[in-house]
């Protein structure tokens, strides 16, 4: 979507925009191998004014189903068929129930690969020759590839489960605090947001499945966090470090000495970051580090996953890796974890670029007439950053927001800078969009009251050559006036 107002059709549903866009986030936007999967599983299981929602487990499609019958789906209007392959089930309903079946996906993260589908229809065509399972773990890429992020992260592979997205892992995060909480104070306890976080994570944190629902701090106040578990008994706190769209980074330390008053895990999202940036687990801040891969893990923007990780130093690791373990949860499909492992090999020398080129042009922004505000974490809280900043680290990360002095010539800034745009970050290439409209289009005013304004730009830095991406931006600038 290269126009600003390309941003605001396809919010609003024009269908000029919406039916040319045949890719998109996978979240966001089914990708054409699941479209076809809906259409071939529909062919097989739905009738007239019935569509079909592929899962990648039988327990994932009974918690859609629990979802749709939440939203008003009348239950004999529902109904759950095991495709008998790969273990993927098919949620069949009402075609007006698509759209609640949709936010599933999109808050829950637990969806069903391009790669997986694809795979899926060749089942279902007639049973085509495919690779056969791994049957150990040297020949099993997620085994591979959990070993790699414990090289990075410098933790014990055995304490890393992998998912299908970070909001995935996100996911069974909150299910597996939430069976360790069970029969103790903290059963029906809410957990707590720590500052203003990516949407889809709020989001999931209140939906009615995963629980009570969720406080949000926006402004990150420890003061009011202290109060607040004084006062109650809470689930996990769940912080972005540093977050998105501001690059904000809390005071670990203090929230570390609040969570343990209050034997209160933390949970942190480094997605930002990635593993070669911050460590928020060997000094013992975290309990629990939950990441997208899909972001600069990967770096080349053709698969998704997600890492979550347990602290062996944390008060809480014994419980929370048996109730870790004790439930399954839908996992990472191979094909995807072989695309990750492949892709993320160079993501130290990835990072280190990124980091240098993403300094250069922060640097540069924050001297401009025009800019306002260039939200990245040298600016915003540094000591706080520098706390968790591994020593290796060579900067401070590929992504940035930035307010202009005249937020209304954001969209004529926006449409002069010739970068690739859409939503996400981490690729290798640049990206850029308008955050608040993509992320909070029907609530900018609440958007607004938390600092996030809805002429805000969020950058992404990615490989070109920095001195490029400088005279874009300085171009750009000149329709700033």
């Amino acid at each position: 979507m290269p126009h600003w107002q390309n941003v605001i059709d396809y919010e609003e549903g024009d269908p000029r925009v919406v039916e040319a866009l045949h890719c998109g986030y996978p979240r966001f936007v089914y990708p054409p191998a699941v479209r076809r999967l809906i259409t071939a599983l529909g062919a097989r299981y739905a009738g007239p004014q019935q569509t079909v929602l592929p899962c990648p487990s039988l327990h994932t499609a009974l918690r859609v189903q629990q979802h749709l019958l939440a939203a008003g789906i009348p239950p004999q209007a529902l109904s759950i068929q095991d495709v008998g392959f790969e273990g993927v089930a098919a949620v069949v309903m009402p075609d007006t129930a698509a759209a609640a079946a949709r936010t599933y996906w999109q808050h829950m993260g637990e969806i069903v690969s391009a790669r997986l589908a694809q795979r899926v229809l060749g089942h279902l065509d007639g049973g085509r020759a495919w690779d056969p399972l791994p049957t150990s773990p040297a020949t099993d890429p997620s085994h591979h590839l959990r070993r790699h992020i414990a090289a990075l992260s410098q933790q014990d592979p055995d304490h890393i489960q992998l998912f299908s997205t970070g909001m995935g892992a996100v996911t069974a995060c909150t299910r597996m605090l939430r069976r360790a909480a069970a029969g103790t104070n903290r059963a029906a306890a809410k957990a707590v947001v720590l500052g203003f976080p990516y949407v889809d994570t709020l989001k999931q944190l209140q939906h009615p499945h995963l629980g009570p629902g969720a406080h949000f701090l926006p402004g990150g106040d420890l003061d009011q966090l202290r109060a607040l578990a004084a006062r109650e008994p809470l689930l996990a706190i769940y912080v972005e470090t540093p977050s998105n769209p501001l690059l904000r980074t809390v005071d670990m330390d203090a929230l570390r000495a609040i969570a343990d008053a209050a034997e209160v895990p933390v949970v942190v999202d480094d997605s930002i970051a990635n593993y070669c940036n911050v460590d928020v687990l060997t000094p013992g801040l975290a309990d629990v580090q939950v990441s997208s891969l899909t972001k600069s893990f990967s770096g080349r923007g053709n698969v998704m996953g997600g890492a979550m990780i347990l602290n062996p130093r944390s008060a809480h690791f014994s419980v929370l890796q048996y109730h870790a373990n004790c439930s399954p949860e839908p996992g990472l499909y191979r094909a995807d974890a072989e695309a990750l492992l492949h892709n993320s090999v160079n993501l130290e020398a990835r990072t280190a670029r990124t980091n240098a080129s993403a300094e250069r042009l922060a640097d540069f922004l924050i001297d401009h007439p025009a800019v306002a505000a260039v939200h990245y974490p040298k600016f915003v809280t540094p000591e706080f950053y520098e706390r968790i900043r591994r020593p290796t680290a060579t900067g401070y990360g590929g992504l940035m927001s930035i307010d202009l002095r005249q937020p209304a010539r954001a969209a004529a800034v926006h449409d002069a800078l010739v970068l690739p745009k859409g939503p996400g970050f981490g690729t290798n290439f640049s990206l850029l969009c308008p955050y608040t409209l993509l992320a909070h289009y029907y609530e900018l005013d609440f958007a607004r009251t938390h600092g996030v304004e809805k002429s805000l730009l969020r950058m992404w830095v990615g490989l070109e050559d920095p001195d490029q991406l400088i005279d874009t931006w300085a171009h750009a600038l000149t329709k700033a006036d």
